[in-house]
């Protein structure tokens, strides 16, 4: 039995790991058109295990994807709204696919490890081809801009943005994949060199990209691991220091490339300041009383953001928004109770990973919500919060330690 469920630990590493295509065959990406194969495969294990999905995360669903369908009754960009429900509807799909698979996987916590840190390993390669030559794919659609170094010669703007068109995108993908990968080095007992590497890799990566809420979320998820870490001493003191002094050495050796672009960039982003941010988020509170609550509809954010907006900017930057703004109060209310008995039960797991993957995405929600300009679209954001599902309602075998399994209720 444990070899056959062994094809559940694959399909979740498949899936997550799906991710590192990003926009490539966009609309039709591999992550979307697997997630609709997969589903009676999942509609099979769902009739078997449907008490283990809470009340709450089928309520949520069912709300969001009935708002998502009358909405268009009153959506001001139906063809946007319409490609956005096929979305939603992918989304779903993968968000259960990743639970039930994970219920009758052999490792699920082991498996969604290899998943996040597979997709982080294949974008991080593309990205330092990018950093060092200055070159980028053509799915990349960031301007060309320079910028003033501290010498004050004006430099090119290096950056990564991979598969996810724009750096911002990027920088919420490596924060996205970050905690799987420092719960990876307290994880595995072989192989923590390469764990190592891949943390360096995400934080010079993070440092060139030089968004300040990624920057701001890698300082609250590097103070979340010392204390984990030295609380549950699962590394040595002496060999946690040396290896932080060797990334740290690693950063200054390129400091001079390093700081030029994030001064530079600091300097640069006038675009979204926080006086142009808060206006964004005013006018997005003007849409949603005028639409009595019930919000300006799927796919309309855009338009109606434009309508009220006399510099055509159109991007929410705000994931709690995008959510309320776009589908009313009451979807809104039901995908908050989803993200709190998400951390209720993250925080309140008698396995200290639970607890780690808890307090550190607790901390860096705010800043992770607004670095980007979309956060519903993207498949990657259900897949994280469903992996985040399964492990907090991980148990621990203390007889076969190795072992995690989901709780079934």
């Amino acid at each position: 039995m444990l070899n056959a469920n062994k094809i559940y630990d694959w399909l979740i590493v498949f899936l997550i790991a799906l991710g590192a295509l990003g926009d490539m065959f966009a609309p039709f990406t591999l992550q979307r058109i697997f997630a609709i194969l997969f589903v009676p495969a999942a509609a099979v294990l769902y009739v078997k295990y449907r008490k283990a999905i809470p009340l709450c995360v089928g309520l949520f669903f069912v709300i969001w994807i009935t708002a998502s369908v009358i909405s268009l009754i009153w959506t001001p960009d139906r063809t946007a709204g319409l490609k956005a429900l096929a979305y939603n509807i992918c989304s779903v799909a993968v968000y259960l696919e990743i639970v039930l698979f994970s219920l009758k996987a052999n490792n699920p916590l082991k498996s969604i490890l290899i998943g996040w840190t597979t997709f982080f390993t294949m974008t991080l390669f593309v990205a330092l081809w990018e950093i060092f030559t200055n070159q980028h794919l053509p799915l990349n659609g960031q301007d060309d801009v320079s910028i003033m170094s501290m010498t004050g010669k004006r430099v090119w703007m290096i950056y990564a943005s991979v598969t996810f068109t724009n750096y911002n995108t990027y920088v919420l993908i490596i924060l996205y994949c970050m905690p799987f990968i420092l719960a990876s080095i307290a994880y595995f007992r072989h192989v923590k060199w390469w764990y190592w590497l891949l943390l360096a890799g995400a934080v010079f990566v993070l440092l060139i990209n030089s968004s300040r809420g990624g920057i701001a979320c890698m300082g609250l998820m590097f103070l979340v691991m010392l204390w984990f870490y030295s609380k549950n001493r699962m590394i040595n003191r002496f060999v946690l220091i040396l290896i932080i002094a060797a990334m740290i050495g690693g950063v200054l050796y390129y400091s001079d490339f390093v700081l030029d672009q994030v001064i530079g960039r600091f300097s640069h982003q006038n675009v979204f300041e926080d006086d142009i941010r808060e206006n964004i988020y005013m006018r997005a509170l003007r849409i949603l009383i005028e639409s009595l609550g019930v919000g300006c509809g799927i796919g309309g954010i855009q338009v109606s953001l434009e309508q009220l907006s006399a510099n055509g900017v159109s991007a929410m930057h705000n994931m709690f928004l995008e959510m309320l703004v776009q589908y009313g109060i009451v979807p809104f209310i039901a995908f908050m109770i989803v993200l709190f008995m998400t951390f209720k039960s993250l925080l309140k797991s008698d396995y200290p990973l639970s607890r780690f993957f808890g307090i550190t995405m607790l901390l860096v929600l705010i800043p992770l919500s607004v670095i980007n300009s979309t956060y519903l679209l993207d498949q990657n954001f259900w897949i994280l919060w469903a992996c985040l599902f399964v492990i907090g309602h991980l148990t621990l075998d203390k007889q076969t330690e190795p072992e995690r399994q989901l709780e079934v209720q």
